[in-house]
């Protein structure tokens, strides 16, 4: 049964991720924590109370997006695939001097 009641309120903490905005999202961390307080699960009482203890915290990255973050490795990957062609442009270079050089040593020149 305690188990059941665990896994019910885990489900109902997602749900804050649904909210459209950080206000409703604090009232509905309220209202959770009344209903993890009335369920009287003593793990998920808890848990609650380390989140409620680090809430200023995790509040921080509600309103944050990682879009910086995806821009910025996007164009590392820019980079290291333009690195990728410099690098096979001068490796064809390189074969045709080689291959230039083979030839003229063949055909008896310099």
């Amino acid at each position: 049964m305690q188990v059941s009641i665990a896994w019910r309120l885990r489900e109902d903490f997602k749900a804050i991720f649904r909210c459209r905005s950080f206000a409703d999202a604090k009232k509905y961390f309220k209202l959770w924590l009344e209903s993890v307080k009335a369920e009287a699960v003593k793990e998920v009482i808890q848990i609650a109370e380390m989140f409620e203890r680090h809430r200023e915290g995790v509040s921080l990255c509600y309103a944050q997006s990682n879009a910086r973050a995806e821009r910025i490795n996007g164009k590392i990957q820019e980079v290291k695939t333009v690195g990728r062609r410099i690098d096979l442009f001068m490796h064809c270079i390189q074969g045709n001097r080689y291959l230039n050089y083979l030839g003229t040593r063949v055909m008896g020149g310099t």
